[in-house]
């Protein structure tokens, strides 16, 4: 039996476009973000992804399924288009264009105290597919 690693050709997928910072995976992990934004969470939850999504607008993504560059790669950030691999739909972010920079630099300096550096902080646009 052959297992394909990566996209199968009837799998969906969806591209995105997102504000936010990109590093190592190894700096910060996915548990000690959610201690930063919310202790009260669990980071393999489904109320984590939750609780980014839909109260901070923010996606964190530590793996290539989730749309990181690598399984090595994490990037924090805050989408700004996505669209599906089948055309089905376009979905886009409610925050007002110039809300963007000042909400994404809040969330990184909140990482102050954490191993990530001045480089891993700056901000850019982030592009890229992930599984859905």
């Amino acid at each position: 039996m052959k297992i394909r690693n990566g996209f199968v050709s009837n799998s969906s997928s969806s591209s995105f476009i997102v504000i936010g910072i990109e590093f190592d995976k190894q700096k910060l992990s996915r548990s000690e973000f959610t201690q930063l934004l919310n202790p009260t969470l669990d980071a393999n939850s489904s109320e984590f992804e939750d609780y980014l999504y839909y109260h901070q607008d923010i996606i964190f993504a530590d793996n290539s399924d989730d749309g990181a560059k690598n399984d090595k790669t994490t990037f924090i950030g805050i989408n700004i288009a996505s669209f599906s691999s089948d055309g089905y739909y376009l979905e886009y972010s409610a925050i007002p264009y110039e809300d963007y920079l000042p909400r994404i630099k809040k969330v990184v300096d909140e990482l102050s105290n954490t191993k990530l550096s001045d480089d891993d902080k700056k901000i850019k646009i982030i592009t890229g597919t992930r599984c859905s």
